[in-house]
């Protein structure tokens, strides 16, 4: 195995040496990928799966719910896939088909007595958001509140009026209509400006003040592209829809270092500071998008190079909030990863932006993990600063 990775990573090595220098470089390069990626509407905010934002503006639209009874009223404005959800309390979160691109969206949602399909179709700074419900109270209303924000504070003003949200940021100028008319309920528990419809038949929002019938019409055009797009892989169709799917709904902005990147689970993400890496996981997924996402593939091979520790290794883990492990790696098939991802969408950029970090992390092996013959776990002692129990030892090591 030892003999098989490395062997992987020297190949690669004299490969990239003996190619023509390009005219830019890998980090020229890799900022022309992420302005083009940092495009768009899409769930690029891990708080929420109903949140959609554009890029690179930040405008944001967010769903909250709001549910009438004799005396226990229920709100909620963030939405995950949650174990213990039970549709009273929290939301059931079923995800359905996610484009990388974020052109179009599905999710069910169950949320006391009444289960709705939030679906959303995108194209530039055009998008639409249709709920249309499935089982419904006729005892108590379920209220859809479209709540606008500008995310992770980035420039702006909102206002709302005549059931319009209107966004603004210098010249840019986006609006958002409402497909019904809009309630003024004064005990909606949100503190964003909003548009309210009671959602008791199939309601939406626009960017381009459709009718409900063209909202429709819309999504279903957006519905379709994808169960063609994803027609090519035949039998395995509903395979690849659902692992492009789960990366999809877990591809998420980071705003501290302005990059697009893909995690593991957003319920990790939103207790860890706003995002976790995990190790060889990260490049695995990069490989696995790099089937038909050539630059989202790139920008997460990248990224998760990008969170090397001081040492030079991929550590187990690397958190928004600072934390990372010190003192352990996973195995280096970072390498292996990149070159697959090559292979697919030979970019000699690429190569040149990966290769060093992908070196360092095979010698730290060498260097650090080296027993005998044989390539070890381990776990040394390092630096600390979160005082982690396990550092050093034996359990730190498995």
């Amino acid at each position: 195995m030892k003999k098989t990775i490395f062997a992987i990573v020297w190949v690669f090595a004299v490969f990239v040496f003996h190619l023509p220098a390009t005219a830019q470089s890998g980090s020229e390069q890799y900022q022309e990928v992420k302005k083009e990626l940092l495009q768009g509407w899409n769930t690029w905010s891990t708080y929420s799966m109903a949140q959609h934002v554009l890029l690179p503006h930040g405008f944001s639209i967010n769903l909250a719910l709001k549910k009438s009874s004799k005396n226990s009223d229920g709100f909620v404005n963030r939405f995950f896939v949650e174990k213990k959800a039970n549709g009273w309390y929290k939301p059931i979160v079923k995800p359905g088909y996610h484009s990388y691109n974020g052109d179009y969206s599905k999710l069910e949602i169950t949320y006391r007595s009444v289960t709705f399909l939030l679906e959303t179709a995108g194209s530039g700074n055009d998008f639409v958001m249709l709920l249309t419900p499935s089982e419904i109270d006729d005892q108590y209303d379920l209220t859809a509140i479209f709540e606008a924000g500008i995310a992770w504070g980035k420039p702006g003003q909102i206002s709302v009026e005549d059931e319009k949200i209107q966004f603004q940021n210098g010249d840019t100028k986006v609006e958002i209509t409402a497909s019904h008319p809009t309630l003024k309920d004064p005990f909606v528990d949100s503190y964003a400006p909003n548009l309210t419809m009671t959602l008791n038949q199939p309601i939406g929002i626009s960017t381009m003040r459709h009718s409900i019938k063209e909202i429709k019409a819309k999504v279903a055009e957006k519905r379709s592209s994808y169960q063609a797009y994803i027609q090519q892989y035949d039998n395995l169709s509903e395979t690849y829809a659902g692992m492009s799917s789960c990366l999809a709904w877990n591809t998420i902005y980071d705003p501290r270092k302005d990059r697009i990147f893909t995690t593991v689970d957003r319920g990790w993400n939103k207790s860890r500071g706003g995002y976790v890496f995990f190790g060889w996981d990260n490049f695995f997924m990069s490989h696995m998008i790099g089937l038909d996402a050539p630059k989202l593939a790139m920008a997460n091979a990248i990224e998760a190079l990008n969170e090397v520790t001081e040492e030079g290794f991929v550590s187990n883990n690397s958190q928004a909030n600072g934390r990372k492990s010190w003192d352990r790696s996973q195995p280096p098939v970072g390498s292996m990863m990149c070159w697959e991802i090559y292979q697919k969408n030979p970019e000699q950029w690429f190569l040149e932006e990966v290769y060093e970090k992908l070196a360092r992390w095979n010698d730290w092996w060498m260097e650090r993990r080296l027993n005998g013959n044989l390539l070890a776990w381990g776990s040394h002692i390092s630096k600390n600063p979160f005082f982690d129990s396990r550092y050093n030892t034996l359990k730190a090591a498995m």
